[in-house]
């Protein structure tokens, strides 16, 4: 097949992995054509690392038409402005979670995109991983009987400006792992109600400054999502505990799902029914390692083979407006609903 042209814009720390992905284990279907950053040496030290790559400007990697596709890796306050300009310029879009800040801007790069028939996924593409497919496949076979709900909990110490304020806190950098694999298990969700607060000023979080401790960023979130097929899920997002700590449970009519940490590829499953002890479940083959960078490929398979990509653009406007909606039915302190179907 034909390869996809893409150019990787933003070079920060999250490059490194899809640049060693893309320009090896996924260079049957890809080709990285460029790489673009506003900081240039940034640019200029992944292209050294990775081959000699072309560094260009993202001005000209977006309007240049040196590429099919951008996957674009900024962070996640640029997406509103950068996400748009890509599907504007005709190119199909991969975009590091979340696809934008605003949904009038998520709406509107998802009405460009359709009326130009181009593609646009959000990570996280750990969905694609063996982890993920194995616990959905678990929940799909029945062997935890009807799906009654689930509960998460995603947690990292990091209070420092630049997590808050870059990458907008837990919810929006962490809970869309937990968000995407919760719909993948239980279906999607028509509606979403939330508690958050900021950073506290009496905890640790008193050394960031006021911009890092707001609600647009909140350091802990608890959300109740309300699946369309009857299910239930609860979601916590903290920013203030002592470490990583991921867990992600799903419960059935006959049985529990200790699933994966979502952000992850691999991990071990484990089901319990009834009152026997857990039971190990085989992951499925392929994508089991550190495999960022899948989407991408399985992008590129779906353009060249006119088939629908796993990450779809019905996809990304799903779980964007769950995380938005996070966001938004904190700071009201009220239930939101979710128009799009998922």
């Amino acid at each position: 097949m034909s390869k996809l042209r893409v150019g990787i814009l933003g070079c920060g720390q999250i490059s490194s992995i899809y640049l060693k992905n893309l320009t090896g284990i996924f260079s049957d279907r890809i080709e990285v054509v460029g790489i673009a950053d506003v900081i240039r040496e940034s640019a200029e030290k992944r292209a050294a690392e990775y081959g000699g790559l072309r560094v260009i400007s993202p001005d000209e990697m977006i309007e240049g038409r040196v590429c099919d596709s951008i996957v674009n890796l900024t962070p996640a306050p640029a997406h509103d402005v950068t996400n748009l300009r890509i599907v504007e310029a005709g190119l199909h879009l991969y975009s590091e979670k979340p696809l934008a800040l605003s949904m009038d801007v998520v709406k509107r790069i998802d009405e460009v995109a359709r009326s130009r028939g181009i593609r646009v996924a959000v990570a996280p593409d750990t969905l694609l991983g063996a982890g993920v497919r194995t616990c959905a496949e678990v929940v799909r076979s029945g062997r935890i009987g009807a799906p009654v709900g689930s509960l998460g909990f995603i947690s990292v110490k990091r209070f420092d400006e630049r997590y808050m304020n870059v990458f907008r806190g837990p919810w929006l950098d962490l809970a869309p792992y937990h968000v995407g694999a919760i719909i993948s298990y239980l279906g999607p969700i028509g509606a979403v109600s939330a508690i958050s607060r900021p950073a506290r000023a009496d905890g640790e979080g008193a050394s960031l400054p006021e911009s890092a401790r707001t609600m647009e960023n909140p350091a802990l979130t608890g959300v109740v999502l309300e699946h369309r097929g009857g299910a239930i899920s609860t979601l916590l997002a903290s920013s203030e505990t002592w470490a990583y700590v991921p867990t992600l449970v799903v419960h059935g009519s006959l049985g529990t799902l200790t699933a994966t940490d979502p952000n992850m590829f691999g991990g071990v499953p484990r089901v319990r029914s009834g009152k026997e002890s857990e039971e190990a479940v085989e992951l499925l083959p392929d994508f089991r390692e550190n495999s960022r960078g899948v989407g991408v490929w399985d992008l590129a398979g779906a353009i060249h083979e006119s088939r629908p990509a796993v990450l779809t653009n019905e996809a990304a406007l799903h779980a964007t407006e769950v995380l938005l909606a996070g966001i938004e039915s904190g700071k009201a302190g009220r239930r939101v609903s979710i128009e799009s179907p998922g």
